[in-house]
């Protein structure tokens, strides 16, 4: 069974483990599907999963079924980044522990790469020919392998 009873009862199970004192992360890929709803996520989590630790906000990997997809699926990060920039301003404000995995950080303001985590995996990782020039190249994330030729038209 999915839709809202599979959401219900990921929340009741969340719940069920924060009675442990379990850390717990949420992720949210963000689709061209689900972009448009990253500043409700984040007001949800906040208002709903009080113990919910840190949010992050992850750029997706075009492979396996998510390239099958793409064209339902791959979102321009110009497109969603003040959606995203918006949601990190909520949670940040209050105290919720923030992250960004797979983006550049070329995409965000200065004061938004605070949040940004170099996260994938080195095998995974490219960055354009731009890039080499870049004084921030050491510590960012740049971005999927498989998402090269989509960066390249748009950075």
């Amino acid at each position: 069974m999915t839709g809202s009873f599979s959401f219900y009862n990921i929340v009741e199970n969340l719940m069920r483990i924060s009675y442990f004192g379990t850390l717990i992360e949420l992720r949210f890929v963000v689709t061209r599907i689900n972009y448009s709803f990253i500043p409700e996520y984040a007001r949800f989590v906040w208002r709903n999963l009080p113990f919910v630790q840190d949010v992050a906000f992850m750029g997706i990997e075009l492979t396996a079924e998510a390239k099958k997809n793409k064209d339902e699926l791959w979102c321009n990060p110009k497109d969603y980044i003040t959606y995203l920039q918006t949601a990190i301003d909520f949670l940040d404000s209050f105290g919720v522990t923030v992250w960004v995995y797979n983006l550049p950080f070329c995409l965000f303001e200065k004061r938004y790469r605070k949040f940004l985590v170099k996260s994938i995996s080195n095998w995974k990782i490219k960055y354009l020919k731009k890039c080499d020039s870049c004084e921030l190249k050491p510590v960012c994330g740049g971005m999927f392998f498989s998402d090269v030729s989509e960066f390249e038209k748009i950075l």
